[in-house]
């Protein structure tokens, strides 16, 4: 979730390439491509002068190309801005996926789905920094539009890591939930845990999402803010 602002991890190509055809829509941009260079150039300015004022010349002198590359390749601030999101989210649920158990307990698969997310999460120095320095360039991709595609990740990625326990209609449900859990201290310094406590991740899953996810209960929607609402 993280990278979808800053694109700062590494890129796991080959998990990302393992999952259903969705998985098209989330690989990280080639190596050595001119659009990973103006993603990283664009999250770079981006992080050192915030993005209402870096401009398209200064992610061309960044990536070390041309104005008009730059414009051959994507023809607006806002399409870059896109580009780099993209590219992001594909990377960090790359690198999310290739840290997931392919077997195992349920418990286990959701104690390493939020620990890894939230420390993955609390790595990148640069999505910190923007969150704290100008949270305007981190929050639209965390909430409504931005919010949807990180739920769609999370059905090409978590949910069929899920199915065997849960169905797949469960399982796309939880894989959201995941989603929001892992969001929510990020949004709200007042959520009531803290994932990157190993013992309250524990906790949360023994005693919150385990009963919830029983063969007769269906997950409740809670909100990225922290507010359960009705299924």
């Amino acid at each position: 979730m993280v990278a979808v602002v800053t694109g700062g991890h590494g890129h796991a190509a080959n998990a990302a390439t393992t999952r259903s055809s969705g998985t098209e829509l989330f690989r990280p941009l080639p190596e050595g491509s001119v659009e990973l260079a103006l993603a990283e150039a664009y999250g770079a300015c981006v992080e050192r002068w915030g993005r209402s004022k870096t401009t398209m010349g200064d992610v061309a002198r960044e990536a070390g190309v041309s104005r008009a590359t730059v414009y051959r390749i994507v023809p607006s601030k806002d399409a870059l801005h896109d580009l780099h999101r993209r590219h992001g989210l594909a990377a960090f649920f790359a690198d999310l996926d290739a840290e997931l158990p392919d077997d195992g307990a349920l418990d286990e698969l959701l104690v390493a789905a939020l620990s890894a997310a939230s420390r993955l999460i609390g790595e990148d120095e640069g999505f910190q920094r923007l969150l704290v320095d100008d949270p305007g360039a981190v929050l639209p991709s965390l909430t409504f539009r931005g919010l949807d595609r990180i739920f769609a990740a999370c059905r090409v990625f978590i949910a069929p890591r899920l199915e065997a326990h849960l169905g797949p209609p469960a399982a796309i449900r939880t894989a959201e939930w995941l989603a929001r859990l892992v969001l929510w201290p990020v949004l709200d310094e007042r959520a009531p845990f803290d994932l990157t406590d190993p013992d309250q991740v524990r906790d949360l899953v023994e005693r919150r999402l385990l009963p919830a996810l029983s063969p007769h209960s269906t997950p409740p929607t809670t909100s990225a803010t922290g507010v359960q609402e009705e299924s």
